[in-house]
């Protein structure tokens, strides 16, 4: 299965504007928002088919924005590698936004970034939880571990940019891309273990 960069670029896209509009809703005191937060984290991990409420939240077309059309399935049974990305990554987005007021996906802000911050707040065992992250074999395996790893991201109210961690996950399903994002996510920790924001204060 093909994941091309202009497919890949409408997934994140998406998942940003789906991301936009229910956080929107959510902020607004809008129960359909709070409910499909709900649905969305008891989606987590698990296959679409048991979740049917949180899956067809995922792929439904919107007011000004479906499912990218080179996304989609085509009358097969089980989910494209981008759909189930999405669904991943909105499910792990709802649990990262659970009770938090300010948003927690930041464009730009990569999730090996988000993690390396993590671990530089003085929670070195999470670099393990990382690691394990980074050496899973299946993409349940994956899930499992990024979602510890986004619980403790929201316990530090650290956000990152889920559109591209769902085009992300997509690459990850497919073993010709998935070297090159555990290496840009290797790469991307270092980076945010390391960095120091500037002291601007005038002396």
């Amino acid at each position: 299965m093909s994941t091309s960069n202009s497919a890949v670029t409408g997934l994140e896209d998406f998942v940003a504007h789906k991301i936009h509009r229910l956080y929107a809703s959510y902020q607004a005191g809008n129960s359909s928002a709070r409910k499909q937060l709900s649905d969305l984290r008891r989606a987590v991990g698990q296959n679409p088919a048991k979740n049917p409420l949180a899956w067809q939240y995922v792929i439904s077309p919107e007011e000004d924005e479906a499912f990218p059309e080179d996304t989609k399935y085509r009358q097969q049974d089980q989910p494209t590698s981008k759909e189930l990305a999405a669904y991943s990554a909105l499910a792990l987005y709802a649990v990262h936004q659970h009770s938090e007021q300010r948003k927690m996906h930041a464009a730009g802000h990569y999730f090996g970034t988000a993690v390396g911050q993590l671990v530089s707040r003085g929670t070195p065992s999470i670099k393990r939880r990382f690691d394990s992250l980074m050496q899973a074999r299946t993409f349940e395996g994956i899930m499992y571990h990024a979602r510890t790893l986004v619980q403790l991201l929201k316990q530090q109210e650290i956000p990152f940019d889920y559109g591209k961690f769902a085009a992300d996950l997509a690459k990850l399903q497919n073993p010709k891309t998935k070297a090159q994002v555990i290496t840009r996510w290797s790469r991307d920790f270092t980076y945010g273990f390391s960095y120091q924001p500037k002291n601007t204060d005038e002396n």
